[in-house]
């Protein structure tokens, strides 16, 4: 870590505030004080832009105060690398106050302190320009980018200040700086290798450091800008019927070629040229309906459509014939005689329909359900003859035992079932299905010693069983 000398600069306006307040703030401009650190350019330098110095000569730097609205103390501190720089002389002018006093010394640190005590208050100074000029020696170092800067002492906002004459009391105000920077080799002037200036690019001396060996680049200087040519045409679109042309009027620099301007050039449309006009669109006409088509002009250059107007054509009438009449039946509707039209599409008629009348029907017929079959009641029309069921109730249901179909158990159904075991003779097809009691899927000995299990308590209702 480099140590760095602070040279430490203490202005301080000591007022006393009577009723006479100085006023130094304008309408727009922000209070406070702005420092601008200055590293000038002298016979030592090398380069002013960017600022170059040889090493071992003398850097005169200056305190530049650029904006000043009566600030009335104010401390202040210069940072600069003392392994680069070295301070030789340095001097104050009296701007914050009138008839200022000034005391000058130094601690035995190489600490340098300045300091302004005003002897008019309460008269503050608003004056700009130079607040001190200090000059260093560039040691024998290279430094590509070395610097002398100002702050406020310690960076503590409260150490710059104006009275506020509201509150009868300071307040701090902003502080603000601009720093220098430069650079420091050890370089022969006469040994630059010079790059002139082009229209587009500044111009530059290129150094080589006797010390670092590195390139050092300074004595920039600015572009000299373009010649300018006469002006050409680029880029030309003819205009067509409904649309602008337009070109490029380009301007060169003669030296470098470069394009300066381009500005564009419109040519006005021509316009369009009419031919016959043509049909489109027909629509023809219907009975009842008006067709049109459309009569549309195009442009025999472009061929756009210029124009269009619509053409009515009045509607044809109906074209009728004679249809006879039909009789309704029980389910299909019929009609008077009427009148249609021929044309296809028209749909047009004076047809009026008579509604069906509907069946007539006579005396039901009631059929019983049995075990294979619902039962239902039926009725026929006796104008058409269609036959209608309805009320229909479920098959009869088979009950386990009842082999006879009598819608009990009983021992003639155990004799049935045990002859039909035996193969005596078989069970009534209709009920055979009965004779599997257990619900085995079978009719087997089992199914009768079951049954005559429950015949031994005597006849069972088939509406008991559980």
């Amino acid at each position: 870590m480099h140590f760095k000398k602070i040279l430490t600069i203490f202005l301080a306006a000591v007022l006393t505030f009577s009723s006479l307040t100085v006023f130094c703030v304008g309408a727009e401009e922000p209070e406070g004080l702005e420092v601008e650190v200055e590293a000038e350019s002298t016979a030592s330098a090398i380069s002013s832009q960017p600022m170059i110095y040889n090493a071992g000569e003398e850097i005169k730097v200056t305190l530049r105060i650029g904006r000043n609205t009566g600030v009335t103390s104010v401390m202040l501190y210069i940072d600069y690398d003392e392994t680069v720089l070295e301070l030789i002389e340095y001097t104050a002018a009296g701007l914050l106050t009138e008839d200022d006093s000034l005391t000058a010394y130094s601690t035995s640190k190489g600490d340098a302190y300045l300091a302004f005590y005003s002897e008019n208050y309460p008269n503050v100074s608003c004056a700009t320009g130079v607040l001190a000029e200090i000059t260093f020696q560039a040691k024998a170092v290279c430094a590509a980018d070395t610097f002398v800067q100002v702050s406020l002492f310690q960076n503590n906002e409260g150490l710059c200040t104006l009275w506020d004459e509201n509150d009868k009391k300071m307040k701090p105000v902003p502080f603000s700086s601009e720093n220098a920077h430069f650079s420091v080799h050890s370089i022969d002037a006469g040994e630059g290798v010079v790059t002139a200036p082009t229209c587009q690019e500044g111009g530059y001396t290129t150094y080589v450091c006797r010390a670092c060996k590195e390139t050092v680049i300074g004595n920039l200087t600015g572009a000299t800008g373009h010649t300018a040519g006469e002006a050409v045409e680029e880029n030309r679109v003819e205009p067509t019927c409904t649309e602008d042309g337009s070109y490029d009027s380009v301007v060169y620099c003669t030296v470098c070629e470069s394009e300066i301007s381009r500005e564009t050039v419109i040519i006005g449309a021509v316009g369009h040229t009419a031919g016959e006009a043509v049909e489109e669109n027909r629509v023809e006409p219907t009975c009842t309906e008006d067709g049109s088509y459309d009569s549309v002009v195009y442009c025999t250059v472009c061929e756009s459509e210029i124009s269009r107007e619509t053409i009515t054509i009045g509607a044809v009438g109906h074209d009728l014939h004679d249809v006879i009449a039909k009789a309704p039946t029980c389910t299909e509707a019929g009609w008077n005689a009427y009148q249609a039209c021929r044309r296809e599409g028209c749909g047009y008629s004076t047809y009026q329909e008579l509604p069906a009348s509907g069946h007539r029907f006579g005396e039901p017929t009631v059929y019983e359900p049995n075990y294979h079959q619902e039962g239902y009641s039926v009725h026929t029309c006796i104008v058409c003859a269609y036959e209608e069921r309805y009320d229909f109730v479920p098959a009869l249901e088979l009950l386990p035992g009842d082999v006879n179909g009598d819608g009990k158990i009983t021992q003639t159904d155990y004799l049935l079932l045990k002859r039909a075991i035996l193969k005596l003779s078989p069970l009534p097809e209709e009920f055979a299905a009965a004779g599997d009691f257990d619900g085995d899927g079978k009719t087997t000995a089992a199914d009768y010693l079951l049954l005559k299990r429950y015949i031994l308590f005597g006849e069972v209702d088939a509406s008991s069983l559980e």
